[in-house]
């Protein structure tokens, strides 16, 4: 009877050590990268707007994903619009220049641009700037996007972030690091993030994002050379902040395709571009879920992406109220 036993809790010990190996050591689903790396993907959550998060980028288990091949590519342009009543920005302006402690003298020496709120940019045709728009398939479980290999060489190499007093400029980009190839695997575009100090003062930054993107904290003194980031497509954006002027915050999306676009903030309020977006080379033809998320409102229309077929040239809009205090 012991020998039994002692034969069946050896059996338990070797299922347990094979999940393990198949799920790692926190239980979530891990894709191999190309470059080696274990890259987990998040599931689809909760953003921290408490909406449901879009679906931005990765791959998951399974069965072999089937591509949406761009056979003609198209265009999605369109513009997020403010409903209801605008924000207090002055009000938010006067309790973010009063948190500069730190430095407070440099860093309101920055540009109107620099030292005003950085949570909403409306302009005065009601568009709303700094709103990420993207797109996924319309059937993210089975399908993938196989970016065309022109796409992939035209993206830029670097994506450049600055601060010149106290402010991230810009307060949000996008990026594609990473695309799905035809085996399901994660294959590195070489785009990196570059962070720059061309302040007079010294500067830490700090990167924070959901699995697979761990944080990462440096501090960048003035005129110093830039920091690289590496970073892997994710479901949620991630923040950029410093510890040193804690009310500096930017964001940053990583995809696994380059289809997406942040809206455009004017030059001026009466910028009639203000609030508009534009997203070159997607594939013509295909159905497609599009999403919008905005820092404070959170996911803008259907929490699940609008579905819609794209023509050689698409047209989508959203509307955007901004969130009671």
């Amino acid at each position: 009877m012991k020998r039994y036993h002692l034969a069946f809790l050896a059996a338990a010990a070797g299922c347990l050590a094979v999940s393990l190996l198949l799920t790692g050591c926190g239980g979530k689903p891990r894709v191999e990268d190309e470059g080696g790396d274990d890259v987990v993907i998040k599931p689809k959550g909760k953003d921290k707007g408490g909406k449901e998060a879009g679906k931005g980028g990765g791959t998951s288990g399974g069965k072999q994903k089937q591509p949406i091949k761009v056979t003609e590519a198209g265009v999605i342009k369109g513009k997020i619009t403010l409903e209801g009543q605008k924000p207090d920005l002055g009000a938010l302006t006067n309790a973010l220049k009063a948190e500069m402690k730190q430095d407070r003298d440099y860093c309101l020496s920055g540009s109107p641009n620099e030292t005003s709120e950085q949570e909403y940019r409306i302009g005065d045709n009601n568009g709303v700037g700094n709103v990420f728009v993207w797109i996924e398939p319309e059937n993210a479980r089975e399908t993938f996007f196989e970016v065309p290999e022109d796409q992939i060489k035209a993206l830029p190499k670097e994506v450049n972030i600055d601060q010149p007093h106290c402010a991230f400029l810009p307060h949000c980009s996008v990026m594609c690091t990473r695309v799905t190839d035809a085996s399901g695997k994660l294959k590195p575009t070489d785009q990196k993030l570059l962070v720059h100090n061309s302040a007079k003062v010294t500067h830490n930054t700090k990167i924070t994002g959901a699995p697979p993107n761990s944080e990462q904290n440096v501090t960048l003194p003035s005129g110093g050379k830039p920091k690289e980031f590496n970073l892997y497509p994710s479901n949620e954006p991630v923040t950029v902040a410093c510890s040193i002027h804690p009310w500096m915050k930017g964001y940053i999306r990583i995809f696994n395709h380059p289809y997406a676009a942040v809206s455009v903030v004017g030059k001026e309020d009466k910028d009639e571009a203000y609030g508009t977006y534009e997203i070159k080379g997607v594939p013509a033809g295909a159905t497609v879920r599009i999403f919008a998320w905005h820092e404070k409102a959170g996911m803008l229309g259907e929490p699940k992406g609008q579905s819609v077929k794209l023509e050689k040239e698409s047209k989508v809009d959203f509307s955007m109220k901004a969130p009671a205090k």
